[in-house]
């Protein structure tokens, strides 16, 4: 049971952790919240957008980017970073790349630059035993020792590991994901660039169910996109402000799609909100389950 205190600016009881009385004032005492945050930060990062220190970590840039810009960090580092065109493999493929948490990877999976394209292509270092250097027979051995040592250092960790009992907890895990879901052919975390023939442009599916639907509106002729800037403040079961930003919308504006594997007590907070968006708005929500 987590220790219960009282809050500093009026008589609400809050849990102990930084988290819960952090959110708590910066959702319920904001001119309070301010000042500390202006006294104690000192920006260092520059948001490309505006031109203004807004941040110390590309998280908290991310957030302010999608808040106050509406564009979501994908799309702002195809922006400023990559000329406005989504990046493709750097081996000449012409494929798509992948958003992976940090940024876009250099290669689609699988794929390397091999001649020309590799960035190490020509380049040869003074110590390069191809460029003149050779080593000693001393130390030819101590190399030979060190590499040794460390095999084995690996192999019998991979012995330590890899026994009855572990092998067997292992395959349990696997089966509880497959059960949920989150493993096999029908995981839900395959993302990837696919064109939406609706806006002739490229856009980002954040999992195979988003990807799906997009393919079955395409099938019905049902003109959706991703690009839509709306941005829904809602909050969460723990009491903390968060923003929904929905899956699809039709290029008229009239029906949200948030599309599904699985219903979570925040996904019911969001919804709610979602639904007082579509009162004021003329619009309406449809949730897409494919479980």
């Amino acid at each position: 049971m987590v220790e219960q205190v009282k809050c500093d600016y009026c008589d609400a009881m809050l849990k102990n952790t930084p988290r819960s009385i952090g959110a708590h004032v910066g959702y319920h005492h904001k001119d309070v919240a301010k000042t500390l945050y202006d006294k104690r930060v000192t920006f260092t990062m520059r948001c490309l957008e505006c031109g203004d220190l807004v941040a110390n970590s590309n998280n908290v840039l991310a957030r302010h980017v999608r808040k106050v810009h509406s564009l979501e960090w994908p799309d702002y580092e195809i922006k400023h970073f990559h000329g406005g065109e989504a990046p493709k493999c750097k081996c000449g493929c012409g494929k798509y790349l992948k958003w992976k948490k940090g940024g876009f990877a250099s290669f689609v999976d699988g794929h390397s630059a091999r001649g020309e394209n590799n960035p190490m292509f020509g380049r040869k270092s003074n110590n390069n035993p191809n460029t003149g250097k050779t080593r000693t027979d001393e130390a030819k051995k101590k190399y030979a020792e060190i590499a040794k040592s460390r095999w084995q250092d690996e192999n019998d960790k991979f012995k330590t590991m890899f026994t009855p009992e572990y092998r067997k907890k292992l395959s349990l895990h696997a089966i509880d994901l497959l059960e949920q879901g989150k493993i096999g052919p029908q995981a839900p975390y395959k993302a990837e660039w696919k064109l939406n023939p609706f806006t002739d442009k490229e856009e980002y599916m954040h999992s195979s169910w988003e990807t799906r639907f997009l393919d079955t509106c395409v099938e019905k002729d049902i003109p959706v996109t991703k690009q839509h800037g709306i941005r829904i403040p809602y909050i969460d079961p723990n009491g903390v402000e968060r923003t929904y930003v929905p899956d699809f919308i039709t290029l008229d504006g009239k029906t949200l799609y948030e599309v599904k594997g699985y219903a979570s007590p925040v996904d019911r907070e969001k919804w709610r909100a979602t639904m007082r968006w579509c009162l004021d708005n003329d619009a309406q929500l449809e949730v897409v389950n494919y479980t």
